[in-house]
């Protein structure tokens, strides 16, 4: 895996964070102006910030292949499994 795929994973983290934190700042404006809006935004925002490590699972797990790394793909994309699963069954309560 080159230096580059490490920049890119810290470019996705900082994106993911900042846009989080913009969405749940602008919920909390809302929901502070009595808009009904303020908590289904500030739920995108929590949703964005649990997305952000899952989508940097997903990205090394290709960066892995890309790099023909085959031991870290597969314990990223079972990691990646893992996360999945957990989605699922914790949806269902």
């Amino acid at each position: 895996m080159s230096a580059d795929s490490g920049w890119k994973v810290h470019r996705l983290l900082r994106a993911g964070v900042l846009a989080s934190s913009a969405l749940m700042g602008i919920g909390l404006l809302l929901s502070a102006w009595g808009s009904g809006l303020g908590e289904r935004v500030m739920l995108a925002g929590i949703g964005l910030l649990i997305a952000t490590p899952v989508a940097r699972v997903a990205w090394m797990t290709v960066a892995f292949g890309a790099a023909r790394d085959w031991t870290f793909c597969a314990v990223s994309a079972g990691v990646l499994a893992l996360l999945a699963l957990g989605g699922m069954f914790g949806a269902r309560h």
